[in-house]
C-alpha cells in the first residue's frame, strides 16, 4: 500500500513552488502546538488532582489553545530558518502573547499590554532554554539521518521543485521531532499552569474563609 501523499499545490507557471515548504512546516507546527498544549494541561491536571481519568480533560481556555496552535504554527516556520533555540523562543513568545491577548480581549483575564509583553518575553526565554536543552537528541533532531534532517530535506526538495510530494513517513518524522524538541516548553507550561491554579485556588480559599468568618 502506498504512502499518503500531499499533492502539488500553489505553483507558478514556471513550476516553482510558492512557499509550499513554509505551508507544510506551518501545518505541522500548528498540530504540534495544539497537542503540546494538551500535554501541558495533562501535566497541570496531574499536579493539581493526582492520577485519575480527569487529568485527560483539557483545563485551559480556548484562547490558550488558539495561542498555542498559532504559536506552534509560527514556530514551525521558524524551524526552517533557525535551530531549536530560535524556534523555541518564537513559539514561547507567540503562544503567550496571542493566548493572553485573546483572554484580555474577551474579558476572561484582563491584562495590560505591558504585562502581556513581559510574560511573553519570559516564556520566549523559557522556549529558547528548553529548546537548547532538548536539542542534540540522537536520531531525533541530531545527525544526518535524524527525523529533523529527513524532514528538512523533504521540505527543501519541495521548495526547489525536485520533489512533488511528501510521504506520510516524512510528515510523521517532522511532527515527531517537533513534538519532542518542544516537549521541554510543554513541561514548562504545565508547571506554570499548575502554579497559577494553586495560587488562584489559595486566594479563593482565603477569600472564602474571610467571608465565612465574617
Amino acid at each position: 500500500m502506498s504512502d499518503y501523499i500531499i499533492p502539488v499545490m500553489f505553483t507558478y507557471p514556471s513550476g516553482q513552488w510558492a512557499g509550499i515548504d513554509d505551508l507544510i512546516a506551518a501545518g505541522v507546527g500548528f498540530v504540534t502546538g495544539l497537542v503540546g498544549q494538551y500535554i501541558s494541561d495533562v501535566i497541570s491536571n496531574y499536579l493539581v488532582n493526582g492520577f485519575s481519568l480527569n487529568i485527560l480533560i483539557p483545563s485551559s481556555s480556548w484562547e490558550t489553545y488558539v495561542g498555542a496552535s498559532i504559536g506552534g504554527l509560527i514556530g514551525g516556520v521558524a524551524f526552517l530558518y533557525s535551530g531549536p533555540v530560535g524556534s523555541g523562543a518564537v513559539t514561547g513568545f507567540a503562544t503567550t502573547f496571542i493566548g493572553q491577548g485573546l483572554e484580555s480581549i474577551t474579558g476572561k483575564n484582563k491584562r495590560s499590554l505591558k504585562s502581556i509583553l513581559i510574560n511573553s518575553g519570559i516564556d520566549g526565554l523559557a522556549g529558547a532554554i528548553t529548546g537548547k536543552a532538548f536539542s542534540g537528541i540522537n536520531r531525533i533532531n541530531s545527525g544526518r539521518n535524524s527525523f529533523s534532517a529527513v524532514f528538512k530535506s523533504g521540505l527543501t526538495k519541495m521548495h526547489k521543485g525536485t520533489a512533488q510530494r511528501m510521504s506520510k513517513i516524512v510528515l510523521t518524522k517532522g511532527f515527531t521531532q517537533m513534538l519532542i524538541s518542544s516537549s521541554g516548553l510543554d513541561i514548562y507550561y504545565g508547571f506554570k499552569q499548575f502554579m497559577q491554579r494553586v495560587s488562584y485556588q489559595g486566594v479563593y480559599k482565603i477569600d472564602l474563609m474571610s467571608i465565612t468568618s465574617y
